[in-house]
């Protein structure tokens, strides 16, 4: 209840700044004019702890020209290796062919005032700030063909889909009027840790009008934190806590099953 009362606390602050910077140009100096687009957010830190169940953030914004607003969520970047599997005799599943994606973003979400057109992907602006999907650049360390590219591809947006991680238009912008909009930026339970970047655009008639970036910061806490950090940078001690765990696992099993028979 009380977390509830401080996101709504927050969001009205955030109106209300956002309302102020929305004062018309006549009524201030040349050199303090709005800004063509302008936003803020909640929360800048994700806290990632053992009982995690998602987070919602509230992104609030004001249009100040005319044009489209795309809302950009990534990061952060990692190499990934999608492999196909195949049957062999006797109904075995081994892995086949494999492609690693060179630092591509493990979250991705696109909303936006309007749906991406579909001739937008000849634009070389949407595709040089990777607006879309279709628009990341999904980098490969040896050459594909054509046909091996396209499938690959659509397993590793299949796979980031499925875990909630690759979002598109599912949460559209709303606008209170002609200028102010907000939006929720929804990470799921399977957020990875890292830097990410809200990338907000105004476009107009394929021309970048305003941009604006904001960072979000995902930190594990608490004991899932202390894990995370012996096994990447203490593997060793990682693994030798791991078999010292399996092996009184299974002595307190032997021992509860000598004493039922």
């Amino acid at each position: 209840m009380e977390s509830g009362m401080q996101e709504d606390r927050n969001a009205g602050m955030l109106l209300l700044l956002l309302l102020i910077s929305c004062i018309p140009a006549f009524l201030i100096p040349d050199s303090a004019t709005a800004k063509p687009l302008i936003g803020d957010m909640s929360e800048y830190n994700v806290n990632i702890d053992s009982i995690f169940s998602g987070k919602h953030i509230i992104l609030f914004g004001a249009q100040n020209d005319p044009g489209n607003v795309y809302i950009v969520v990534r990061g952060p970047q990692r190499n990934i290796t999608i492999r196909k599997k195949k049957q062999v005799m006797g109904g075995m599943w081994i892995n086949g062919k494999s492609l690693t994606f060179l630092n591509v973003p493990l979250y991705y979400s696109v909303a936006g005032s309007a749906p991406l057109e579909a001739d937008q992907h000849l634009s070389p602006l949407y595709e040089a700030l990777e607006i879309g999907e279709n628009q990341l650049l999904l980098a490969t360390p040896r050459p594909v063909e054509k046909s091996e590219r396209e499938e690959f591809t659509r397993a590793f947006f299949d796979l980031q889909q499925q875990h909630g991680l690759y979002r598109q238009f599912n949460d559209p912008l709303k606008f209170m009027d002609d200028t102010l909009f907000k939006t929720l930026i929804n990470f799921p339970d399977t957020l990875p840790k890292g830097d990410y970047a809200v990338d907000m655009y105004l476009m107009d008639d394929n021309r970048l009008r305003g941009v604006q970036t904001l960072p979000i910061t995902v930190n594990k806490v608490g004991f899932d934190a202390y894990l995370f950090d012996m096994a990447h940078h203490h593997s060793v001690l990682y693994a030798l806590l791991a078999i010292g765990i399996a092996l009184s696992v299974g002595w307190s099993i032997s021992q509860l099953f000598s004493r039922i028979v």
